[in-house]
């Protein structure tokens, strides 16, 4: 599946019309204020959305996760959770430090992503979110019946679809269309690529084995959850192989400058070297994104270099030597990389979530297992 120019114009300008419907009877039916109350009310209930729903989005609830949950093996479920069980820690380090920064890279997507900074309190709250999404997914059960992950990706895309409305819709600031839809199709699928083959790429540049056949299960569910999000069937891939040169393409076509990157890379940097103590690691996150970043992206996010950083995070990597084995285990230096990736866990742990949410949730069988003390460690 390739793109030529005038094709990926085309996808820039399709949104999500099933959630977009959903956010349209709402605005059609209550007020600005009636509307944003609704969403919050959702967003705050980490579980199952409130009986009192409206009939459209009881519906949206309803019918939208149904597809995607009857097609995921629950083979794949399984093994994907075996996955993120030995390898959590690491995963989301790389969903930090490598697929956001690789989402900020895209030029004409980076400017959605600050406005929505701005809209949803900043970028501590869309890296909570974004990791807690996760662990919703690749917890114990998360995509099973009763799980959260496919609950937390309709939310997701509800409030995709409400950012897609209020930015198009500010006659104050009216948005530009040459940048397409804010949250369209090809920054979704683009955006899935980095959820998905970024993060097995990422391990590897860990110096992580993953077993093909784990591999091709966290691409399973990604698959599935893609379609949840509201992406369209064109765009997604169901072999492993496939959705990895797809996600090169669009890669290849989509990163490039953009003053908005810059920005929002400088705030995530500043996020996570706030979240490290003292100043003894100053200059750590820039060094854990320049081993993950190509020097082309490197050079677009305006990435600081810090030599000492950079040969002190080379040594706890290894020179090319697995640090973990495929069940999570390892030497010194995996316990080394365990422990700082544990550290970023406990960090978000302690982070401010709001007022009106649950804080950061990890299953206890999970962070026993990362610490080293139950069947994952």
């Amino acid at each position: 599946m390739m793109f030529d120019p005038a094709e990926l114009e085309i996808v820039r300008l399709r949104g999500d019309p099933r959630a977009d419907e959903v956010i349209a009877d709402l605005f059609a039916s209550r007020s600005l204020e009636a509307v944003n109350g609704l969403l919050m009310r959702l967003v705050a209930t980490d579980d199952v959305p409130p009986e009192d729903l409206p009939p459209s989005v009881r519906a949206y609830f309803d019918d939208t996760a149904s597809a995607a949950r009857a097609g995921l093996d629950p083979a794949d479920q399984r093994a994907a959770e075996r996955l993120f069980a030995a390898f959590g820690p690491e995963i989301l380090l790389g969903l930090g430090a490598y697929s956001l920064p690789m989402c900020y890279a895209v030029g004409r997507a980076a400017p959605v992503l600050l406005e929505t900074a701005r809209l949803v309190h900043g970028t501590r709250r869309r890296v909570f979110e974004t990791t807690q999404f996760v662990v919703d997914c690749f917890g114990p059960g998360g995509l099973g019946p009763t799980g959260r992950g496919f609950r937390s990706a309709q939310k997701v895309r509800l409030m995709h679809a409400a950012v897609r409305r209020l930015l198009l819709s500010d006659p104050l600031r009216p948005w530009d269309m040459g940048l397409g839809v804010p949250i369209n199709q090809m920054d979704l699928a683009y955006t899935l690529h980095t959820f998905d083959g970024l993060v097995l790429d990422g391990l590897g540049k860990l110096g992580i084995e993953v077993a093909p056949e784990a591999a091709d299960a966290w691409h399973a569910c990604w698959f599935a959850l893609g379609r949840v999000l509201g992406m369209d069937d064109d765009l997604l891939c169901r072999r492993r192989d496939d959705a990895d040169a797809f996600g090169a393409h669009l890669g290849a076509l989509l990163c490039t400058p953009s003053a908005a990157g810059r920005e929002l890379t400088a705030a995530l940097i500043e996020m996570f070297q706030a979240m490290i103590p003292g100043d003894a690691f100053d200059g750590l996150t820039p060094a854990i994104m320049r081993h993950y970043l190509s020097p082309d992206v490197v050079q677009m996010l305006a990435i600081p270099e810090s030599q000492r950083m950079g040969r002190l995070w080379r040594l706890a990597v290894g020179a090319g030597q697995p640090a973990l084995d495929r069940q999570g285990d390892g030497g010194r230096l995996g316990t080394l990389l365990r422990r700082f990736n544990q550290a970023f866990i406990d960090a978000l742990v302690l982070m401010e979530r709001g007022p009106r949410r649950l804080p950061f949730g990890v299953p206890g069988e999970l962070a026993d297992g990362w610490r080293g003390e139950g069947p994952g460690g």
